[in-house]
Order: structure tokens, then sequence, then C-alpha cells
């Protein structure tokens, strides 16, 4: 089915434009189509759980790897501040070869893992097992709730209200003050933006419990009251991905620890998804004007300007192609005198949340060397400087184009240890309501974004929901279980 899908949008894309599309970069994107797209075919179908790491990277990479890279040709898509480049063609080629071999890598060491070590899952270890302490848990919640809270109002109160809280943001939006109204609280973002997870975490103990609260008309309510929590709880900053991210943990939590979700839900939760979103992506440049844009009679022409279309929702936003074809070509451009990172950026990320009073030293991270990559080494121009380069790209800015297969094998590794985490939890293990944000690490995250972010997101999504099961959880040995 795999196979289908991908020689049908080729060749359907071959028929309406076959200049453009005849030409040898098709071989190895349809190969990268037809890996990814198996295990997004068997999510699909729901012959992998829904929360499943490579149902879930199978979904985002058929995009990633496949139908993006085909749009930005098809589109004759070009990335806005930055030289065209007059065929994209070969780059993106090269780019789905190096791909490939990663692909084929990170299969093969997911094959094993179904081979040899899936089949002996029937003996499992002695390890301990943590369970809600009804004594300490609620107290621990509803204290953590409060300060989370207490911690957004004061951020609104600095702001001046909501409306001083928008303004701000949109002050930002021209890049003029390089979102300078924001710095410096992020210790505050990161303990106020918890408390949405942790409405959804206190719902979820307490549902198994309550049968008309594991109905679905209950659910969908939760999720819209969630939905609104979170807007209103970092959202307006137009954060887009933390607001999805939460979103897609809050449906994991609820799927792990109440009542799976079929999988025509998740189909109609991806529709709205695209809707949000394209309309925060609005939202993002034009503020609490976006409904005077979108009702607008050339609301088409502005979006293209702003590049805020659907071709840069699915190629810039939801894809990579474009950046790591870029990279790949000014690498190969010795005009560019590029000098590689060798691991400097992955050093930096993990460097990035100690205060500098702590660590003063200041050392060359995926901005500097992003900009030299993509504006030679004379840049100038910081606004445009910080983009996510995501899994290969990164992998390029530090040791070269043949570093991008072994960040697949990497992949492979921690696809791997979630899914054995997952198996290895009981049915009634805290540790669920946590897990579902270790899923989408290994599942999108890792491949989507570079490592600052992702230690960004940890720190603001996990940090205080951590704390909380933590210390709101006995602990206890569990007994092995052979079958």
């Amino acid at each position: 089915m795999s196979l289908i899908i991908c020689l049908f949008t080729i060749s359907i894309m071959m028929l309406l434009d076959l200049e453009t599309m005849a030409h040898w970069f098709l071989l190895p994107i349809t190969y990268c189509g037809i890996l990814v797209g198996i295990d997004a075919v068997n999510w699909m179908r729901g012959r992998l759980d829904f929360m499943s790491p490579r149902g879930l990277f199978g979904a985002f990479g058929f995009n990633l790897f496949f139908f993006s890279p085909l749009l930005h040709v098809f589109w004759g898509y070009q990335m806005a501040y930055l030289p065209p480049i007059q065929d994209w063609r070969p780059w993106l080629g090269w780019m789905a070869i190096l791909n490939a071999i990663g692909l084929s890598i990170y299969k093969s060491i997911i094959s094993f893992y179904l081979i040899k070590i899936m089949p002996k899952k029937s003996t499992r270890r002695n390890f301990v097992e943590w369970s809600i302490n009804w004594e300490n848990f609620p107290k621990i919640l509803f204290s953590s709730m409060l300060i989370t809270m207490l911690a957004q109002i004061v951020i609104y109160i600095k702001f001046g209200g909501i409306l001083g809280y928008i303004n701000s943001f949109e002050e930002s939006i021209g890049g003029n003050s390089s979102e300078s109204n924001f710095q410096g609280l992020g210790a505050l973002f990161a303990i106020s933006e918890s408390f949405p997870i942790l409405l959804m975490i206190g719902y979820a103990a307490v549902a198994p419990y309550r049968p008309k609260w594991q109905t679905w008309p209950m659910i969908i309510l939760v999720f819209i009251i969630f939905f609104i929590v979170r807007i209103f709880f970092g959202g307006l900053r137009g954060s887009r991905s933390n607001t999805l991210y939460a979103m897609i943990w809050g449906a994991g939590i609820v799927h792990l620890y109440v009542r799976k979700i079929p999988m025509k839900l998740v189909g109609f939760g991806i529709l709205l998804a695209m809707i949000f979103l394209f309309t925060f992506g609005v939202y993002k440049n034009f503020g609490s004007k976006t409904l005077e844009v979108l009702t607008a009679a050339n609301v088409f022409d502005i979006l293209d300007q702003q590049n805020r279309s659907m071709s840069d929702l699915l190629i810039s936003d939801l894809g990579r192609a474009d950046i790591q074809g870029y990279v790949l070509h000014n690498l190969m451009d010795p005009t560019i005198n590029y000098h590689y990172g060798y691991g400097v950026t992955y050093l930096a990320a993990i460097l990035e949340p100690i205060p500098d009073t702590i660590f003063p030293v200041s050392i060359p991270n995926k901005i500097t060397l992003g900009s030299d990559a993509l504006y030679g080494t004379q840049w100038i121009d910081p606004r445009n400087s910080s983009r996510i380069f995501g899994l290969s790209g990164e992998a390029m800015l530090n040791f070269g184009p043949l570093a991008v297969p072994f960040t697949f094998a990497i992949l492979g590794f921690i696809v791997v240890f979630v899914d054995r985490l997952r198996y290895r939890l009981s049915a009634n293990d805290s540790r669920y309501l946590l897990l579902p944000m270790l899923i989408l690490v290994s599942g999108i995250l890792f491949v989507y974004h570079d490592m600052d972010l992702i230690m960004i997101i940890l720190i603001k999504q996990l940090l205080v929901p951590f704390l909380v099961i933590k210390y709101g959880s006995s602990v206890k040995p569990r007994l092995q279980i052979k079958k």
C-alpha cells in the first residue's frame, strides 16, 4: 500500500508537470517514501498503536521525507529571505540519498528489535512500579496547579493584562524587538505553561474511578477545555509547536491511561491540527488582525507575501527538505568557507539551560553555525539565522553530509528504548502520564527539531509534571511475571 500511494502521487505530479518532475531525484525520494510510508500506513490502519513512536515517526516522516520535497519542486518553492537556488532537484535528490541510507539503517535496527528482542518479551525482569499515592498526590497536584496559575497571573500583570500581553507579542512580530519583551522570563514560562498538562493529569488520575468521566462526550469536553486553557497559558505568544505537542501529550494521556482513542478520531484530530497550525501561523504574523486578514478579499495574496500560505505550512513548517537541501547546497560551495562545528551545537544545547552566573562561558551554538552555513561566515542579518535544521540538518552543520545516516541509527535506538519502556510499564503505572512526552521526543521531536529546542521543550514541558508524578507516587518493586 505504501508503494501504491507513492507511485500514485508521483504519477499525478508527472501528469500535471512532466518537464519539472521528470528528474532522477524522484528515485531516492520515492525510496524514502516507501520505507517510511510502511509505518505510516500501519499506523493509520491501527496495526501500530496511536502512541507508538514508530507510528508517529512514520506519519510525520511521510511528509518530511516524501511529500514535502515533492511539493517543493512541483510548486517551485523558494525559501524566504535567502538567495534562490535555480534548480533544487539535485540538492533535494542528494539529500534524499543520505536520508535513504539513514532510513535503511533505522529500519534495520527496528527489524532487529522486532525479530530478536520482542519475541523475548514474555519474560519481564524485576523492576519498580509507580502508583499514585492518594494521600500525597492531590495535595501536590493542587499546590502545583496553584503555583503555575499564579505564575501566569504574574506574567499577565507584568504586561498589563491579556491585551497588553498580546500587544507585546505583536511588537515582536516584525522582528525588530527580537521578542525582547519576553526575554528573561523563561523560568517563569516553564512554570506557568505546565498548568494545562497538570489539569489533564488530574483528570486522567480520577477518570478510571468514575465511569461517566470515560465517556466520549466527557473526553471531548475535556479536550476543548484543555485546548482553551493551553491557549491562555502560553499559546498567545504564538508558539504553535508547544501547543500542538501539549495536545498530543494530552491525547496520549487519555489513550494510555483512560480510554483508547480510535484512529477515526485521530484522523479528525489531524484535520483540526492542520487548521490550528495554519490559523495560528497567520496569528504569528498578524496578531490581533488575524480575523481581519483571513476574511479579506485578497487573503491569499496577503498570506503569500508574508510566507503563511498552505505551501509554506506543508513545505517549511511541516518539512525540513528546504532548509536541509539549502545547507547541503552551501556546504558544497567553496566560496561559503564554512567550518564544521564537530559537535559544538549539541554541547551548547546541553549547557543552554545553565544560568550565565554559573557558567558564563559562551560557545558557538546552532544559531552561529546555521548562520554561517546559510549566509557565509560574514553573515550580518541576525533575524533570519535562528532556523530549525532538524536531525539531518544539525548533523551536517557539525560533521558534514556523510554524518546524516548515522543520526538515524541513534534515532532507531531511541525509538526501540521508548517502545520497550512502554511495554515494561504495568497498566496502572503513573509514569504512563509522562510517557507520551518521551514518545513525542522519539517519534517527532528528535527528527524535526534541533537539540537546543528539544532541551528547551523537555525542560518547559516535562520538569514540573515529572516532579508532581515522582513525589505524588508510591514506588514499590514489581514481581517478575512469566507467561
